[in-house]
């Protein structure tokens, strides 16, 4: 795998297994790596309680730090929640984040059609 593989890997892919797994209990994950057309040439596996230590070599930041991500989701949740409260129950919502303003909105639907929020 090049650097750049490495990298995402660490970065995106090590996270997502890392946070799925440790909110359900899954002790560890067991990956596949496969080349351009699909086919699987490695099996890895992985601890879940330790898996963040990978993403901490060559001196660099840790791309990712489970307590900040948890944190960070209780405070999504605790927001939502208290929105929710503060809004007519029967209402329907939807949840969205917004990468160009780097926020998360919570947009009331009226109606229980299908479509966009607002």
């Amino acid at each position: 795998a090049s650097p750049r593989d490495e990298e995402s890997f660490q970065r995106h892919k090590l996270f997502k297994y890392w946070l799925q797994s440790f909110l359900a209990g899954v002790p560890t994950v067991l990956v596949g790596f496969r080349d351009e057309r699909g086919t699987v040439h490695e099996l890895k596996s992985f601890d879940t309680s330790t898996m963040h230590r990978l993403v901490r070599g060559a001196g660099r930041e840790p791309y990712w730090e489970p307590a900040a991500c948890i944190n960070f989701g209780k405070g999504v949740l605790e927001w939502l929640l208290a929105s929710l409260a503060a809004n007519p129950a029967a209402a329907h919502y939807v949840m969205r984040y917004e990468p160009r303003q780097s926020a998360i909105l919570l947009l009331r639907r009226d109606g229980g059609g299908g479509g966009g929020g607002g």
